[in-house]
């Protein structure tokens, strides 16, 4: 979990990347905002208050925070990486927007007790009637699986329909920003390396649709840089991809991606790990298990069944049976 958490930070933590996130989501991938408007802000908060002569702290820690500009306005954003349903998840991001307000607000009344030009109510307070907090936005990107089945607000999470409805309109509900990402719909609003990232952690379950994706994206692959590796080996589950990375890396600090998925797919044949997928096949266990890998990598390299079927002189539903079985 921890390696999730350090890879994931890394990777978002970049300013294009950021900003790139961003305009995907508010605005359709149009780009409002650039690295110039992301900065680095610290990710932890903290709540200090006395009780009579003893003095309390508490301090909680977000995987990422960031200040955006837009326009005139700041504000801030947190991101929650999670790779498992969490289902009190609302709590927690209510505990760490409410320790981001409460700072603000202790840092805006020590600036005034130090100038001391509060008087009455904002004497009291701590805090003008003119000053104003910067927003907080908490998304929490899930990387699981398993579609979420968690709560999506503070509701979920009660017996609201229990209460009438004169009393529910009282009950302040908190939603939750949640990004599913294995099922992100608009990946093509993304124009950093996020748009393959996220493309391929939506399809790295199924094969047919995994190889077709690297295909269409092998400009990328080709070089891709080393926290994108690293955030799809990690995300995806991989091991090999990553006990393999430095292979494939070079001098820039980019990765050959689609180099390393295709000598994985080789050494898996060498190790004999497709023994079975000559079943049919006449020819005996060597000549099968040769075949299939001839079918295997002429498909994976892009030539269509009809041609492979002709350069290997099998019929068509032959190679469909090999390509099937390796599924």
């Amino acid at each position: 979990m921890q390696e999730k958490n350090v890879v994931t930070i890394d990777y978002l933590g970049d300013p294009e990347r950021f900003a790139d996130f961003l305009n995907a989501l508010w605005f359709s991938g149009n780009r409002i905002l650039t690295s110039d408007n992301i900065r680095e802000c610290k990710a932890d908060s903290s709540r200090i208050w006395k009780d009579a002569d003893t003095l309390h702290t508490s301090e909680i820690f977000r995987d990422l925070t960031r200040e955006v500009s837009l326009g005139a306005h700041t504000l801030l954003v947190a991101l929650e990486a999670q790779s498992d349903i969490h289902y009190a998840m609302p709590v927690r991001v209510i505990n760490g927007d409410s320790m981001q307000y409460h700072e603000q607000w202790r840092r805006i009344r020590n600036r005034h007790r130090q100038r001391r030009d509060l008087r009455g109510a904002g004497y009291l307070s701590g805090f003008h009637k003119k000053d104003r907090l910067f927003p907080v936005i908490t998304l929490v990107l899930y990387f699981g699986r398993k579609p979420w089945d968690g709560p999506d607000n503070l509701w979920d999470m009660m017996n609201i329909e229990e209460f009438p409805e004169t009393v529910r309109q009282y009950i302040a509900d908190y939603p939750l920003r949640l990004i599913d990402v294995r099922r992100y719909p608009h990946s093509e609003r993304f124009y950093t390396d996020l748009r393959v990232v996220f493309g391929f952690l939506a399809v790295d379950s199924e094969k047919d649709a995994l190889l077709d994706f690297i295909e269409k994206h092998e400009k990328e692959f080709h070089s891709l840089r080393e926290d994108a590796y690293d955030m799809i080996a990690v995300m995806s589950h991989s091991r090999e991809l990553m006990k393999r990375k430095h292979d494939y890396l070079n001098r820039k600090g980019e990765v050959n991606m689609c180099q390393a998925i295709n000598d994985l797919m080789r050494d898996e044949f060498q190790n004999g790990k497709a023994a079975g997928l000559h079943e049919g096949l006449r020819e005996g266990e060597l000549n099968g298990i040769q075949l299939a890998k001839k079918v295997f990598f002429l498909w994976f390299s892009g030539v269509a069944p009809a041609d492979i079927a002709q350069k290997c002189q099998i019929t068509q539903e032959m190679v469909s049976q090999i390509l099937d079985d390796v599924s």
